[in-house]
């Protein structure tokens, strides 16, 4: 059982990394805010509240008090790692002249081919117009975390 975990600071904030799974196993996926971060299976835990809460289930439920090694940066990386979303669809949309390509079947086929063409002012507004009516928890440059219907 995990009982050192890393957490990263930068000149304003801090971030504990924990597992995705880890969060599911304690219960606690719907209660960590978007003020956290994911990447891949990671999340990152901002200090405020969201360890607090990760601290406090590991407590109640494994009877662990986290511990934990510092990293120091300037800068921290992960302020531009998409938000945390729990139950969004994270779906990355790239712009590949006159294309955008859709790296999902699932919201491709919701899209219903809307990207598809050779005008990409055309395409984009098409696409900007099928999502708007999402729910969106964070624009990262090139994805966005969203909700299908």
């Amino acid at each position: 059982m995990k009982t050192v975990y890393h957490i990263y600071e930068d000149s304003g904030h801090a971030w504990l990394k924990v597992e995705r799974e880890e969060l599911n196993k304690l219960g606690i996926l719907e209660q960590i805010t978007s003020y956290s971060y994911q990447k891949g299976t990671a999340v990152f835990l901002e200090e405020d509240a969201d360890l607090t809460t990760f601290a406090k289930a590991k407590l109640e439920q494994d009877g662990v008090k986290i511990t934990y090694r510092e990293h120091f940066a300037q800068y921290s990386r992960i302020r531009s790692y998409d938000c945390y979303a729990p139950n969004k669809r994270k779906v990355t949309v790239t712009m590949m002249m006159p294309y955008y390509m859709i790296h999902d079947a699932e919201t491709q086929q919701f899209l219903g081919g809307i990207a598809i063409g050779n005008d990409p002012e055309r395409n984009h507004k098409r696409l900007v117009k099928a999502l708007n009516h999402l729910t969106a928890t964070c624009i990262n440059k090139e994805s966005w975390a969203f909700e299908l219907p």
